[in-house]
């Protein structure tokens, strides 16, 4: 099972790079925390998204769990560009799909929701969100470009 990642990331990656040149790219990174007891740990993150139609937008994060019994984590998730609050603060619900390696990968669905803060310079986000099995609550704070 261990080889398989790899060869998902890969395609992933793949399957990012190749859509269309159209659009912004968003680019950034930060802390992810992990509340579930059984996985319960801090990690650093990057964080590459693509707005691929008016309202949606994918974003992939890639996490590397410290001291915890989980190594790795992927999310891909879809944000809906719900509503702005002033151009400058934004609301976007989030559902997608997590993979998490502790002995073996495992994978859930994900729900949650994406608070963005435009700034000048960065743009600064929190996103609190469920996964569906093993019950685990995770929250990331970072910024993008």
């Amino acid at each position: 099972m261990r080889y398989y990642m790899p060869i998902f990331l890969t395609s992933l990656f793949l399957v990012i790079f190749s859509m269309s040149l159209q659009g912004q790219w968003i680019f950034g990174g930060g802390l992810k925390l992990n509340s579930n007891n059984q996985f319960k740990g801090l990690a650093p993150h990057i964080k590459i998204g693509k707005d691929v139609a008016p309202r949606f937008d994918i974003n992939v994060d890639f996490a590397y769990y410290i001291f915890s019994a989980a190594d790795l984590s992927l999310d891909v998730d879809l944000h809906y560009r719900l509503f702005n609050i002033a151009d400058q603060v934004l609301i976007n619900p989030v559902a997608g799909i997590n993979f998490t390696r502790i002995e073996s990968i495992k994978n859930s669905l994900s729900l949650g929701v994406s608070v963005r803060i435009i700034d000048d310079l960065y743009t600064y986000y929190i996103e609190p969100k469920y996964i569906l099995n093993d019950k685990q609550f995770v929250v990331g704070i970072g910024f993008i470009f």
